[in-house]
């Protein structure tokens, strides 16, 4: 059985929204054995906008870097601020 394509919805920077971008994209691409880091951080790239696509910017497209990238998202965008 085919399931239906999943859309993830594109994360711009606003740390109001991180906490919703963040459990849909690990669930679908993150946790997934059958993607390759490359791959991850190739659909990572491909739904980030603004400031959130800024932040990592400057680190090329390899498996290493996608952990990096990762840290650095939940580092800026993941702690609640009040």
């Amino acid at each position: 059985m085919k399931l239906p394509r999943i859309s993830l919805d594109k994360f711009s920077g606003d740390i109001c929204r991180f906490q919703e971008f963040w459990p849909q994209y690990e669930a679908a691409i993150h946790e997934n054995e059958n993607l390759q880091d490359i791959e991850k951080f190739n659909y990572l790239k491909s739904l980030l906008t603004d400031s959130a696509a800024t932040a990592i910017s400057g680190l090329p497209l390899t498996p290493e870097n996608y952990r990096k990238a990762v840290e650095i998202l939940k580092e800026r965008f993941g702690k609640k601020k009040f």
